[in-house]
């Protein structure tokens, strides 16, 4: 939390970041009615840490009205997918590469098609190798993949 801070005052309150610890901590308060007014821009935090939950619903809704996007680190099971995105996370999330990414990489055509639904956007590249959820498909040699994501149309959504 100390470092966002010394950033955002060398660069600026318009830099993007993610909450610190102490932040997160702040924004799990709030949606139980403590007052919070973050300046952070994104919560990028497990779905809970030990037995104690972060992301719910209350979590999601309090991080939303205070125009922060809520970021789940790495899932792969698509029904965890599904209950978080029905909470109303970011489907096109990334730390190095998107879920799409990873679902298209391991033939997972039943995340594909469930992250594609849920508005994930298949033009976003990988942090190292600059490439989309085809370019994925086609390294890894996934057939069926890359046979789907061929015949969306050119833009996503």
């Amino acid at each position: 939390d100390r470092r966002i801070a010394r950033l955002r005052a060398m660069l600026g309150q318009r830099l993007c970041a993610a909450m610190g610890p102490a932040a997160i901590a702040r924004l799990r308060a709030a949606s139980y009615g403590w007052p919070h007014r973050p300046t952070e821009d994104c919560a990028q935090v497990p779905i809970s840490q030990g037995h104690i939950p972060i992301v719910d619903e209350r979590f999601v809704r309090a991080a939303h009205r205070r125009g922060v996007q809520v970021h789940v680190w790495t899932i792969d099971d698509p029904h965890t997918m599904v209950r978080l995105l029905d909470l109303g996370v970011d489907p096109s999330y990334k730390c190095r590469s998107t879920l799409l990414h990873r679902a298209a990489w391991n033939g997972r055509i039943d995340a594909l098609r469930l992250l594609l639904a849920r508005g994930a956007d298949r033009t976003v590249p990988d942090d190292e190798h600059g490439s989309d959820a085809l370019g994925w498909a086609r390294h890894a040699g996934q057939v069926a993949v890359i046979l789907l994501l061929e015949r969306l149309p050119e833009s996503p959504g």
